[in-house]
């Protein structure tokens, strides 16, 4: 995203702080519960994870800590990582920007993104799925779910806070997961009951590339 999309995103949950947790804690999604079960199912024993967006570090990167003791959390705000620390001291946590941070090649075997990358400017989608393939091991797994309909960059009120958001849309995303030469184990738009009412956003579990080419830019 833009560095005025970065500050937003930042200061947006920085101020929302934990009424943020409160909020999302009334969110009802099955699908999300139910692929979340199936990426822990589908881990490798001692396997390292990436929680991109963590948050606070609840409940997403403290249960992913009560099954591995190599879990790794990133948010935006620095009052959100704070509060991960807190919460989640297993856990390493970083207060920065996932388009920015680099990990090395085959990091992680898996990489969970809840929500968060409706928060990227949909220019560096592209690029930040190719980051996060190449950060996870062949025939690691990707959890993602994106906001299903396409938005070229809004800015406005959200919570009570000024938050941006953007999307590729459904059929963009199931395209790139397509040639980035992923193995998709479900992908599927599903409706989120979040307090104010419903939303839509495409559930992606898929696994990397397994073959060790590395597709363009």
């Amino acid at each position: 995203m833009g560095d005025d999309g970065r500050a937003v995103v930042a200061a947006g949950y920085d101020a929302l702080g934990r009424s943020f947790d409160e909020w999302s804690g009334r969110i009802v999604d099955p699908e999300r519960d139910r692929l979340f079960g199936a990426f822990l199912d589908l881990l490798p024993a001692g396997a390292a994870v990436l929680d991109v967006g963590c948050g606070s570090g609840v409940p997403w990167t403290r249960r992913l800590a009560e099954r591995s003791r190599d879990v790794t959390g990133i948010d935006i705000s620095p009052v959100q990582a704070s509060a991960a620390r807190r919460n989640v001291p297993s856990a390493e946590i970083i207060a920065g920007d996932v388009t920015a941070v680099e990990f090395p090649a085959g990091r992680f075997d898996g990489v969970i993104a809840l929500y968060s990358l409706g928060h990227v400017a949909r220019a560096e989608h592209r690029r930040l799925f190719l980051k996060l393939g190449r950060w996870l091991r062949p025939g690691g797994l990707l959890l993602a779910s994106l906001p299903a309909a396409e938005e070229e960059g809004w800015t406005g009120e959200w919570l009570g806070v000024r938050m941006f958001f953007s999307s590729l849309g459904a059929q963009a995303y199931r395209d790139l997961v397509r040639d980035l030469g992923w193995a998709p184990v479900s992908i599927r738009e599903t409706s989120v009951q979040e307090p104010e009412g419903p939303a839509r956003f495409l559930w992606i579990l898929a696994r990397t590339i397994v073959d060790g080419t590395t597709p363009a830019p």
